[in-house]
């Protein structure tokens, strides 16, 4: 398994019921992989 970390803005809908769905993601830095990768 390969770790990478990226900020990203995430707005939330509401959907059916309490159900919270992801409506729009943007990633605002690319990803970058850890600092020790093997």
């Amino acid at each position: 398994m390969r770790y990478i970390s990226a900020t990203v803005r995430v707005n939330f809908a509401k959907g059916g019921g309490n159900a919270w769905r992801v409506d729009d993601l943007t990633v605002l830095s690319k990803p970058k992989p850890p600092g020790n990768a093997k």
